[in-house]
């Protein structure tokens, strides 16, 4: 959740919100603490981006190597990518 700190600055908070009772179970009020998650906020952003970026990027490599290699050869490719081997395809 987006807020703003005395001197301006934008930061991101959480949120937690405590109802307060008496010995009666009576309301008497409330209690809400923001905790500052701005770091977090922007490690999770970050990630997300690298993660769009990377599935991008393996789409357009994919591709690439079907318009470049037959179907058989890409589904090596990727059996060998899957099993984590960085063998060359032998095209003849």
């Amino acid at each position: 959740m987006p807020a703003l700190t005395r001197s301006g600055q934008r930061i991101s908070v959480e949120p937690t919100i405590v109802l307060l009772k008496d010995e009666k179970d009576h309301s008497t009020g409330t209690l809400a603490i923001l905790r500052d998650v701005t770091t977090q906020f922007e490690e999770s952003r970050k990630l997300k981006r690298l993660r769009r970026i990377i599935h991008s990027t393996n789409s357009n490599t994919m591709n690439g190597v079907r318009s470049y290699a037959g179907a058989r050869d890409v589904t090596l490719l990727t059996l060998r990518l899957e099993a984590g081997t960085t063998s060359h395809l032998n095209h003849g």
